[in-house]
C-alpha cells in the first residue's frame, strides 16, 4: 500500500485527517455532552484520549524519529518489530477496537437496543480486541498455526 500513501498530495492529506481525527476527539472529549456518564462511557472517553495522544506519538515517531533520525524504512517490518525495535504496540489495537465497541452503544440505545446488551455488547468487544492482540503478539514472537490435514 505504499505506493498508494506516500504519494505527494496523499500523504499530507492522510496526515490533516489524523490531525483532524485527534483534534474532534479531544475537542469532544472535553465539551461533554448531556448523557450521564458511567462506568462504559467513562471508558470510552479515557480510551480516545489514549488514542489521540498515541497517534500523535506515533506519526511523531513514524516521520520524524524512524524515517529522519534513524533511517528506518516505515514498512511492515517496524510495525511487526522485525527491524528490532519495540514489539508490544498491540496495545494500540485493543483500544482502537475497544473505542469502537464503545462508540457503538449509544448508536445501540438510539435504536432501542437494551443498556445490558449494549454494555455486553462493549465487554464482548474488548474482550475480543484482548484476543486479537494476543493472536498478533503470539505471531510476532515467531508462533505460527498450522492448517494442515494430518
Amino acid at each position: 500500500m505504499r505506493h498508494v500513501y506516500r504519494q505527494e498530495f496523499r500523504q499530507p492529506l492522510l496526515v490533516a485527517l489524523f490531525l483532524f481525527q485527534v483534534g474532534s476527539g479531544v475537542y469532544l472529549a472535553t465539551h461533554s455532552d448531556v448523557r450521564p456518564i458511567n462506568r462504559f462511557r467513562t471508558f470510552q472517553i479515557a480510551s480516545g484520549i489514549f488514542l489521540a495522544a498515541y497517534l500523535v506519538g506515533h506519526m511523531n515517531s513514524a516521520f520524524v524519529f524512524a524515517r529522519l533520525d534513524l533511517d528506518i524504512d516505515s514498512d511492515w517490518a517496524l510495525a511487526t518489530a522485525a527491524s528490532g525495535k519495540d514489539a508490544w504496540d498491540t496495545r494500540l489495537m485493543i483500544f482502537v477496537l475497544s473505542h469502537l465497541a464503545a462508540g457503538a452503544g449509544a448508536p445501540m440505545l438510539s435504536h432501542g437496543v437494551a443498556r445490558l446488551y449494549a454494555d455486553h455488547f462493549l465487554s464482548g468487544g474488548a474482550m475480543a480486541a484482548e484476543l486479537v492482540a494476543f493472536a498478533i503478539m503470539f505471531g510476532i514472537c515467531g508462533a505460527r498455526l498450522n492448517f494442515a490435514i494430518p
